[in-house]
């Protein structure tokens, strides 16, 4: 990794500080991995608490290139845990990666084949599964969920792809209240914390959501959702939840109390399946969040695009 020179930056996660170091490649990248974070800082942290390494295979000609075919991995890319030990060992075949974390010393490696071909979703919101571990360390959650501050606190939208979490958090952060992440936050029971300023958008609401200052980062790539960096208003550092909304699509829109069991049952799994299974451990910090905070069912309708007074009228029922 050394001898192919890296770039070095640090994110903050809650009291820790996480350093990042990739290949110089990624100034070349169309997406960039490093300015995805919130905030980050730039050069080399000598008190960081955690560290995440990428190393780049594809300029190595010494070895036989790795064939990444169909049948190469286990299931859902997780060794055994009775093999790892005290590590945390993942293969994921749909980013051509092999990442091994050890929470004894905070260090973590990720091999990629050939970083500059990364998926594009995979760069929109980088390393989630390395930080994901680095989180289970600290006893938070990441958690397949977008936020908003309101005065009172943060809403958190989880739910399943497609239930409208992004869709209302993005409308909403263009209505004014300020958006604090989508598609993943780091939960803990003192609040929620964004690590992304990406989002991804359909092209069907690009026209609907976008804000001021927004930039597409792949305007030209058909089939893809577009990857949007926004700008310098994202929320940073963490803020209390006020309460846990689970939206969905329907013919009216209607807030109701959701029971925290059903909650559960529709929040997990997408936040465990998106960080290839998770652990007891997350189970268990969802159950505890969904029990501690209020939780809802949000049903939406086509009014929130056209009827700006509607999502008004949602936060007061929800904040």
């Amino acid at each position: 990794a050394a001898a192919h020179g890296m770039l070095h930056s640090h994110v903050d996660m809650g009291q820790s500080r996480v350093r990042i170091q990739v290949p110089t490649s990624d100034k070349h990248v169309p997406i960039q991995v490093m300015q995805a974070f919130i905030s980050p800082t730039a050069g080399r942290s000598v008190d960081a608490d955690f560290c995440i390494t990428v190393i780049d295979d594809a300029g190595n000609t010494s070895r036989r290139p790795t064939d990444f075919g169909i049948d190469w991995h286990f299931p859902l890319g997780l060794l055994d845990p009775t093999i790892t030990g005290e590590s945390r060992v993942a293969i994921d075949r749909h980013t051509q990666t092999v990442s091994v974390y050890s929470p004894s010393t905070r260090q973590c490696v990720v091999w990629t084949k050939d970083f500059s071909t990364l998926p594009y979703w995979s760069a929109a919101t980088p390393l989630r599964l390395q930080l994901s571990w680095i989180a289970d360390s600290l006893d938070s959650e990441f958690l397949h969920a977008s936020a908003v501050k309101v005065s009172e606190g943060a809403i958190v939208f989880a739910g399943p792809s497609g239930a409208g979490k992004s869709t209302v958090a993005l409308l909403l952060a263009r209505r004014g209240y300020p958006l604090i992440a989508d598609d993943f936050v780091v939960a803990t029971p003192e609040g929620v914390q964004g690590m992304y300023k990406r989002v991804k958008v359909h092209d069907s609401h690009l026209d609907l959501t976008m804000g001021a200052g927004w930039r597409i980062l792949n305007p030209d790539s058909p089939g893809q959702k577009r990857i949007v960096e926004l700008d310098s208003t994202l929320v940073s550092g963490v803020t209390p939840i006020t309460s846990i909304v689970v939206p969905q699509i329907g013919s009216r829109c209607v807030v109701e109390p959701l029971d925290p069991g059903e909650a559960l049952s529709i929040i997990a799994p997408p936040s465990l399946s998106g960080l290839l299974g998770g652990n007891l451990a997350s189970l268990a910090r969802i159950a505890s969040l969904v029990a501690q905070f209020p939780c809802y069912r949000l049903t939406l309708d086509s009014s929130i695009f056209t009827n700006p007074r509607t999502l008004d009228h949602l936060i007061e029922q929800l904040a």
